[in-house]
């Protein structure tokens, strides 16, 4: 209402109000700012958290400074005017702001798209309901959300990444089983905690233990050790179910009711567990460490309605704010990586698509939908890409075909050869082979047919690459002259044909099918159709290369 305002400290208007430094209301704004009031009012009571009322009374104050500044003429019809030359004065910050970057290298953005994005879309969105527009006005402000591309994760910081949330979760299983209720009612302090891995810190100061919290029973510094294993709790609480932060913090106390469902329970009121909606799902090992957990929170907390409640000196509003800093702290004396509540969810949501290999049933246990677990949570794995694309080629690749060809034969582990076929071993030459035949090396391709680890494949493309190779020696055999001068003396191209020649001998006089295979190939061959193992080299020897 008071041109300025909105650029003056919170605790401070009032005063500048009543001082006159900001003059007198422009009652033009009256219609407007009671549009907005009754739509941040709406906001709230329909369960916006706190933070999120906030944080649009913090973009409206922007916007107002804006057209303050600029001098603009604000009322309820030029609002979205209004709004636009905002949107326009973002973009020209964002701009100029990458460009002083580019000179000064040890700059930083003075302002980001992504700020600007996220002020115009908040904005927006009010302006949007109170116009009932059928578009959205930020569509016409060029601030478009940008589209993160996700780096897919290597195999050795994924594991490092699992290995430091299974250290995170061990550490939070014993911090549960150390501090029961003997342990922080009775025990002296300072308490040692030990861990599995043979770390362990020390919980309680002597000083505080005998300083009694107002409406309570035990001591500040006992409060603070059940508070340290409910923060283990809730964490232990986020990982199993997946739910997030806010909804794990205001969960209120209930009758729970369990109903078996897939490798786990769904919770739900003891009052409509027939037909009620389910609270939550958990796995089922968990069971028996969240009902512990209930019957350890019921010493401490008789009358409390909430899941988690936590000792506090004032009363818990709807800011409260789950941070976890006495087990960061406890993290950072113990050297042990934090996993925050975010990650936790994130991790979860991964290592089920990853040992379920189905968006659809990740999503259903993870309770979004699939486009929501593609968008938002899932994370480009380089070892389950790794693994997928194995997979897809076993599957559809030919000599994936021929590999389990030779595996079943040979009940051992196959690789493609260099030459026509598969290879089981070491190269090895046959006994019976000739001296001057090409020794096998794993280099040669001709080698492979003198090995004892070289095995024939029983597939037609295996009968198409033995015809092209045969071809691919006849080849060089018309540009050998020395074996033109000397047609008596073997050479080893003379000595590959006749091997590959046997080969497909016994092929076509096996069964019909094979036959078959021989008669095609030929054909194939003899039109120029080779096989795409040989094709290249053999289009640079005939010279079409």
């Amino acid at each position: 209402m008071y041109r300025g305002g909105a650029a003056e400290h919170a605790r401070r208007v009032q005063a500048a109000i009543k001082d006159g430094k900001l003059g007198k209301p422009m009652m033009e704004r009256l219609e407007l700012v009671t549009v907005l009031h009754e739509h941040i009012c709406e906001l709230t009571a329909a369960g916006k958290p706190r933070s999120g009322t906030l944080s649009i009374i913090s973009v409206i104050r922007a916007f107002f400074k804006f057209v303050d500044e600029d001098d603009l003429f604000l009322t309820l019809e030029t609002l979205e005017k209004c709004y636009l030359e905002w949107a326009a004065s973002m973009v020209h910050r964002i701009r100029t702001s990458r460009t002083a970057t580019k000179r000064n290298r040890g700059g930083t953005y003075g302002f980001s798209h992504s700020s600007g994005h996220t002020m115009a879309s908040s904005l927006g969105s009010l302006i949007d309901t109170i116009f009932n527009r059928a578009t959205n006005i930020l569509q016409h402000t060029g601030l478009r959300a940008l589209k993160r591309r996700k780096s897919a994760v290597g195999v050795q910081a994924e594991k490092q990444s699992l290995s430091d949330t299974f250290e995170f979760g061990h550490m939070l299983q014993d911090i549960c089983d150390a501090l029961t209720i003997d342990v922080i009612t009775k025990a002296p302090v300072p308490v040692e905690i030990k861990l599995r891995t043979g770390k362990s810190f020390v919980l309680g100061n002597p000083i505080l233990d005998h300083s009694i919290a107002a409406g309570s029973t035990i001591s500040i510094t006992r409060q603070m050790m059940a508070s340290i294993r409910i923060e283990a709790e809730l964490e232990m609480f986020i990982a199993q179910t997946g739910i997030n932060t806010k909804q794990a913090v205001d969960a209120e106390l209930r009758h729970f009711f369990y109903v078996s469902h897939l490798d786990g329970y769904q919770v739900k009121d003891h009052k409509n567990r027939r037909g009620g909606a389910v609270l939550f799902e958990i796995f089922k090992d968990y069971k028996s460490h969240f009902e512990r957990y209930l019957a350890w929170r019921r010493q401490f907390f008789p009358e409390s309605n909430r899941l988690f409640s936590f000792f506090a000196t004032r009363s818990r509003g709807d800011g409260f704010r789950f941070t976890g800093w006495r087990l960061r702290n406890i993290c950072a004396e113990l050297d042990i990586p934090f996993v925050g509540p975010r990650m936790l969810r994130n991790t979860r949501v991964n290592w089920l698509l990853h040992e379920s290999g189905s968006p659809e049933v990740t999503a259903e246990m993870a309770q979004h939908t699939k486009e929501t677990l593609i968008q938002v949570y899932h994370k480009p794995s380089l070892q389950r890409a790794i693994a997928e694309s194995n997979n897809f080629w076993a599957e559809y690749d030919p000599h994936a075909d021929e590999a389990h060809f030779a595996s079943k034969k040979d009940n051992q582990s196959p690789q493609p050869a260099v030459g026509p076929g598969s290879c089981v071993g070491e190269p090895q030459k046959n006994d019976d082979a000739p001296s001057e035949a090409p020794e096998p090396d794993c280099m040669k391709k001709g080698g492979c047919l003198w090995c004892k680890s070289h095995r024939d494949i029983d597939i037609f493309e295996y009968v198409w690459s033995l015809a092209t190779f045969r071809h691919l020696k006849m080849i060089e055999i018309s540009k050998a002259t020395l074996y033109i001068q000397k047609a008596d003396k073997p050479v080893a191209a003379r000595l590959t044909l006749e091997k590959i020649d046997s080969r497909l001998k016994w092929f076509e006089d096996s069964n019909k099918t094979r036959k078959e295979w021989v008669d095609e190939a030929n054909v194939l061959v003899g039109a120029g159709e080779y096989h795409p193992d040989y094709r290249d080299l053999i289009d640079f020897l005939e010279g079409r290369r």
